[in-house]
C-alpha cells in the first residue's frame, strides 16, 4: 500500500489482486514530522477489517476530511507468496496477471498486462492441492463482508450477471452519507461513472 500524492500515483494502484495488506500502514506518514503530516484530506480505500481499523484511528489522524471507499471482501491470500501460488493454479501466465476476481458467472477472470483475460471456472483450478493454506485463517470468519462504516462501497455481489469483461461489468453501490453522495457525485459529474436503476432480482 502507498500514500498517493498524485493522479499518477492513485492510478499505478488499479486492478484486483486480493491479498492481505497493510493498508493503515502508511497513514504513519500523516503523523507529525512524518513526510505527509501536511495532508489534510484523505480518501482510504480498503476492505472491511482495514476500515473497521482505521474507524477506530480516525480522531487521531487529525485529518479535516476523511473520505472512506470501500469494496465488499473476498477470501484473502495470506501473503505474496500464497498469492503466487493460487495464480500459477489460476493461469497459464501468472507473471502477466494484474488482478483477478471472482465473477458473477462462476468463474476466475484474471486480467493479464497485454489487455487479455482468461475465464477459468471455480472448481478448474489446475493443482487445487497447491491452494491448501492459501486463504488467510482470519477470513475464515470475517466479520463485516459489506463493508458497513464506509462513506461508498462499491462491488459485484448481487449485481446481475452481464457477461463482459470484469473491468467493464456493472458493480452495485452503497452510499452510507453525504460524503459517500460526494464522490458518487463527483465522478459521475466528470464522466468517470455512470448511475442506472438498482436490479432487484440482481
Amino acid at each position: 500500500p502507498i500514500l498517493a500524492r498524485t493522479p499518477e500515483e492513485v492510478l499505478t494502484s488499479g486492478g484486483v489482486k486480493p491479498v492481505l495488506s497493510p493498508n493503515l500502514k502508511p497513514l504513519e506518514q500523516l503523523r507529525r514530522g512524518g513526510e505527509a503530516a501536511d495532508v489534510r484530506r484523505l480518501l482510504f480505500i480498503g476492505v472491511g477489517c482495514q476500515v473497521q481499523a482505521l474507524r477506530a484511528i480516525e480522531e487521531d489522524l487529525g485529518l479535516d476530511e476523511l473520505y472512506v471507499l470501500g469494496t465488499n471482501c473476498v477470501d484473502n491470500p495470506r501473503d505474496g507468496e500464497a498469492l503466487q501460488r493460487f495464480l500459477k493454479s489460476a493461469s497459464d501466465t501468472p507473471e502477466t496477471a494484474v488482478g483477478f476476481e471472482f465473477m458473477q458467472d462462476n468463474r476466475i477472470h484474471v486480467k493479464h498486462n497485454d489487455g487479455r483475460y482468461e475465464r477459468i471456472p471455480v472448481f478448474s483450478l489446475k493443482e487445487p492441492h497447491t491452494c491448501t493454506g492459501v486463504i488467510a485463517k482470519s477470513c475464515y470468519a470475517c466479520f463485516d463482508y459489506v463493508n458497513a462504516l464506509t462513506d461508498l462501497t462499491i462491488g459485484y455481489m448481487g449485481a446481475p450477471w452481464e457477461g463482459g469483461k470484469m473491468t467493464e461489468h456493472s458493480q452495485y453501490c452503497v452510499i452510507r452519507n453525504a460524503h459517500g453522495r460526494e464522490m458518487v457525485d463527483l465522478l459521475t459529474a466528470a464522466g468517470a461513472l455512470e448511475v442506472g436503476e438498482s436490479e432487484p432480482a440482481g
